[in-house]
């Protein structure tokens, strides 16, 4: 009886079949580079949206800040608005200290749409359906002049949140500054809105500093 020998497999079809896996392992390897570089770039994407976003934001609030600022030292220097601390209405601006609660910048939207203010408005008259940026304002101290027979009665102390506007709640900034706010004469008013040639009564020699936003 006799056995048959198997041909011995060629050296070109190994060779072949190596080259093929080589070719699978490193097409393999290319495509995780192209996936990897893929979701760096997406990464990247959405960091840069959310940074030019959160500066956005940010400057919303400072505008808004700056309004409200604005706005206040713009009223008659004889006409300090009464500072209420409970059953406040919209046009209450000022609020007194506690009123509004330990931390407002921490509220949600419907808290600040029911006792903000709408900044870029006169208050109560902004429209229907406003989206923001609010604002709200807290007396928290009240000094007396002690300059006799000054313009300058007293000065006022003033906490100024502002929120900026953002559809996600969850995404919105909060300015803070403080504000001290000289009282007395009608003449201590930088009148509203501001113009590029008034001169702000805060520098004139008969206010005794602090005048205007001091933190």
């Amino acid at each position: 009886m006799s056995v048959r020998q198997s041909p011995d497999r060629s050296p070109l079809i190994i060779q072949s079949g190596a080259a093929l896996i080589m070719c699978l392992m490193l097409l393999g390897t290319l495509s995780l580079l192209g996936l990897s570089a893929a979701a760096e770039h997406q990464m990247q994407f959405r960091m840069g949206r959310n940074l030019e976003a959160g500066q956005e934001r940010r400057y919303s609030a400072e505008q808004a800040l700056n309004w409200a600022e604005d706005w206040m030292l713009g009223l008659a220097g004889n006409d300090r608005p009464e500072a209420c601390s409970q059953d406040c209405s919209p046009v209450d601006v000022v609020r007194a200290e506690g009123a509004l609660g330990p931390a407002p910048q921490h509220q949600n939207l419907a808290w600040w749409q029911a006792n903000g203010q709408a900044a870029g408005y006169v208050p109560g008259s902004e429209p229907a359906g406003f989206a923001g940026p609010w604002y709200v304002v807290e007396e928290v101290h009240l000094e007396p002049s002690v300059v006799a027979e000054s313009l300058q009665q007293e000065t006022a102390y003033y906490t100024i949140l502002a929120r900026s506007s953002a559809v996600n709640t969850t995404q919105s900034s909060v300015a803070e500054s403080l504000l001290a706010r000289p009282w007395g004469h009608e003449s201590l008013s930088n009148g509203f809105p501001p113009s590029a040639e008034s001169v702000s009564f805060c520098k004139s020699e008969l206010i005794e500093p602090p005048c205007g936003r001091v933190a």
